[in-house]
């Protein structure tokens, strides 16, 4: 990933933690991706998280940023996905 703040956390194949803020700040939370079923807007600077628990948090954090984050996510997961079978 050419991004040098904000990296997602990859633990292992179901544990890829990302940051809602930067880690430096008290009051972010580290979200599992594999745990989220949904994202919604909900404003301008704050974003609802469904979870497969069902749980639902609405967090200080704007969705674009979530989106960011997730596309992130994703070219990890793709890159790994594509390391198994070389």
């Amino acid at each position: 990933l050419p991004k040098k703040r904000n990296i997602p956390i990859y633990i292992n194949q179901s544990l890829i933690l990302y940051s809602t803020k930067s880690i430096r700040e008290s009051n972010t939370v580290l979200v599992n991706y594999f745990a989220v079923i949904s994202v919604k807007k909900v404003s301008k600077t704050h974003t609802r998280f469904i979870f497969t628990n069902l749980e639902e948090e609405i967090m200080d954090v704007s969705y674009e940023k979530i989106m960011k984050q997730h596309s992130k996510i994703k070219i990890i997961i793709e890159y790994l996905n594509n390391q198994k079978f070389c």
